[in-house]
């Protein structure tokens, strides 16, 4: 029986808990009464409203969501790039294990300040989501391919196939979960980082230029509202690189 209830009505239990929170929201904002702290889900929906009315709120959105699609790009087309060399020839692995190492243990902040002085600003929150999305998915990568079956790797050797064919018929399938893993994981951290660094560097149509302008100017129900859509924003890039990746495990199925 609780089997049942757990597992029956999955959007019922959402709605439930949705509902849970916004009732705490809306009642701690009650509590406090004053809005510069915390505006209640009322006030944050109407100003969330007048904002998605307005044609300057979408180029905004739009230049954000390229920064990140930029950065999320470059971080997964090198990290497959060099993770399958990495994953086949430990030699390679460790000869770039420092640099991603580096990568991986310095602080956003600091990494966002570095490239601040080196690179132009619009190109900052770019930058700052490839660093942060590629060693997840080079390290993915790797582990994936390193965890190929040695059985398949045997057949392939006694049928003689091709390291073109080996790679596409072996190594690539096995390390897909991972990468596929890496790459959800990758998509939301990319977005945090690319806000954070817009927020410091400040480009002309940018999320997190607008989150620094409504704290600067005290507006919070504006924090919330832009919050909000970047929220939206993320969860609609990641859904939409789910079904892309869905799409292409049917396509290798049928093959």
């Amino acid at each position: 029986m609780k089997t049942s209830i757990t597992s029956n009505n999955p959007w019922k239990q959402k709605l439930i808990a949705g509902l849970f929170w916004l009732l705490l929201w809306g009642s701690l904002s009650a509590l406090i009464h004053k809005e510069i702290y915390l505006p209640g889900p009322l006030t944050t929906l109407k100003k969330l409203t007048v904002l998605l009315r307005e044609p300057g709120t979408w180029q905004i959105l739009g230049f954000s969501w390229i920064r990140v699609w930029g950065g999320f790009f470059l971080s997964f087309s090198l990290g497959i790039l060099l993770g399958f060399p990495s994953g086949l020839t430990p030699a390679i692995q460790e000869w770039l294990k420092p640099m991603v190492q580096t990568l991986k243990s310095t602080p956003v902040i600091a990494l966002i300040l570095l490239v601040l002085i080196w690179v132009p600003s619009d190109l900052v929150p770019l930058i700052i989501s490839f660093l942060i999305g590629f060693p997840l998915i080079w390290a993915q990568t790797a582990e994936g391919v390193r965890r190929t079956d040695p059985k398949l790797l045997e057949m392939a050797r006694v049928f003689h196939l091709s390291l073109t064919k080996r790679m596409k018929q072996i190594y690539f399938p096995s390390a897909w979960p991972a990468i596929r893993h890496a790459s959800q994981t990758a998509v939301g951290l990319c977005w945090k980082a690319s806000v954070a660094a817009e927020v410091l560097s400040h480009p002309r149509f940018a999320i997190g230029s607008k989150l620094y302008d409504a704290k600067v100017y005290l507006e919070t129900p504006d924090l919330f509202a832009w919050t909000m859509i970047l929220i939206m924003a993320s969860m609609l890039t990641e859904k939409l690189f789910l079904s892309i990746f869905h799409q292409r495990r049917d396509i290798h199925a049928n093959d």
